[in-house]
């Protein structure tokens, strides 16, 4: 069960270093992120009708949108020290390639929507293990920490040097980001490292909320990766389920890294309905119970083997509810 994907990540050791991040980094850290979140979106949105050219142009993104790189140089131990030491951070941050990045402010969406979707897989099956944020090490220089984990209760024990974390965890099976500030390709790069070939992570849900319009919609993205596919780095689904389509850049995204136009659905594409209800097929995302269950001794209970349908709308009202 182990080994399944090449790694992509940087394996080079890094000097130990002393980390300290002071509360003026942190703070503007915060401010820079927060004013990211409130900006007015204003990109032409994908409406029926409206032929997207696709040239070939560089990909323009918000900087700020991949995080801030708050210290260099910093080994795996030295970060899991500091994080486990310093109480009270109000912002998120990752360890990638040694690279102390903060990249998000953890608001009320990041935990209902985390919390949605853990507690509908919790009435779903009452034998999963449902986690907030939690260390997920993915390589000697790269930990990172997702919204909300998911796995069976009865992973056996990982070999010595493939525990998720410090603790001798096995790795979850499915894994969960939401962005806010955090861009669409900084979302859709995390693929990569949960697929590294040292975890067992199955499937990876990434959660774009997108910037509030002038007339007070928001688009929302949800994308799905799994470890099995063909393309592990490309996600197998991508919908759009928010109170407005997704814009123009958002789409070339996607069509540039290879997913196929039918593969990109929900509001404002191919005549899809409104998601403004629960139970509409076109809003459900389908967890394969073998993704979910991997790994487990017990298998996948008999009355599960169709997987878990994520109902998208229930997380599109705990979204609104928030922003």
């Amino acid at each position: 069960m182990y080994g399944l994907v090449p790694s992509t990540s940087s394996s080079v050791p890094i000097p130990k270093k002393r980390l300290k991040l002071g509360r003026k980094t942190l703070d503007s850290a915060k401010e820079q992120l927060l004013a990211l979140q409130e900006r007015e979106v204003t990109e032409v949105l994908v409406t029926e009708g409206v032929v997207i050219e696709e040239k070939e142009e560089e990909e323009e993104e918000e900087e700020l949108e991949t995080g801030i790189v708050v210290a260099k140089n910093i080994s795996l131990e030295t970060y899991l020290n500091y994080h486990k030491q310093e109480t009270g951070l109000t912002v998120d941050m990752r360890l990638l390639d040694g690279n102390v990045i903060i990249y998000e402010v953890p608001l009320g969406p990041h935990a209902a929507v985390a919390g949605e979707i853990g507690k509908l897989m919790g009435i779903w099956h009452n034998n999963l293990t449902i986690l907030g944020e939690r260390d997920v090490i993915v390589d000697r220089n790269t930990v990172v920490r997702p919204d909300a984990s998911i796995q069976p209760d009865d992973l056996p024990r990982p070999p010595v040097g493939q525990e998720c974390d410090k603790a001798g965890w096995p790795y979850p099976t499915v894994v969960v980001e939401v962005g806010l500030s955090e861009g669409t390709k900084s979302l859709h790069d995390l693929a990569r490292r949960y697929f590294d070939r040292r975890t067992t992570v199955q499937l990876y849900l990434a959660i774009k909320i997108f910037g509030r319009r002038r007339d007070g919609t928001r688009a929302l993205l949800a994308f799905l990766y799994q470890r099995t596919s063909s393309n592990p780095g490309r996600p197998v689904l991508v919908k759009s389920f928010g109170t407005a389509p997704i814009d123009s850049s958002t789409l070339k995204f996607f069509r540039r890294r290879g997913v196929p136009d039918q593969d990109i659905t929900g509001f404002g594409r191919h005549l899809a309905p409104p998601c403004n209800g629960p139970g509409f097929q076109m809003y459900q995302i389908n967890f394969p119970a073998t993704a979910i269950f991997y790994g487990s001794p017990a298998g996948i209970p008999p009355n599960l083997m169709n997987g878990f349908d994520l109902d998208l709308y229930k997380l599109q009202r705990k979204v609104l509810q928030y922003v």
